[in-house]
């Protein structure tokens, strides 16, 4: 009687054994799609926030000279990704956690910050103060 009740015993640390390997498994696949998932998110917020500006100022450049148009910038994406901003030649550089924006704009002078930014259109430039 114990030999047979010492096999059952073992088949049932076996199954469980192997039981719990696959539920491993499937937490660690779990994870791995979240984090994909949430890096996607992230990078759309990005890439959202910068096309929204390479918008902006793409309308603004086909306006009459001298108007001056207020651009608001938050001081995180979405409250949560802290960012960088720089224009450069003509591209618009937006750079989050390990990620980086380049879109085209039209020609500009100046550095967006966060916050409040003037932006006056004078002889085909923008000018960011």
């Amino acid at each position: 009687m114990t030999s047979r009740s010492g096999q059952i015993a073992l088949e049932y640390l076996v199954y469980l054994g192997v039981t719990m390997f696959l539920f491993l498994i499937i937490a660690l696949a779990s994870l791995s799609h979240i984090r994909d998932v949430e890096q996607e998110r992230r990078l759309n917020a990005i890439q959202d926030f910068a096309a929204g500006i390479q918008y902006q100022l793409v309308v603004l450049s086909s306006l009459d000279e001298g108007l001056t148009f207020n651009i608001q910038l938050p001081t995180k994406i979405e409250s949560i990704y802290e960012y960088s901003i720089v224009t450069n030649s003509g591209y618009l550089i937006v750079t989050a956690e390990e990620d980086e924006i380049v879109l085209r704009i039209p020609k500009t002078s100046g550095q967006f910050v966060a916050g409040a930014n003037q932006v006056t259109l004078q002889g085909g430039t923008l000018y960011i103060d």
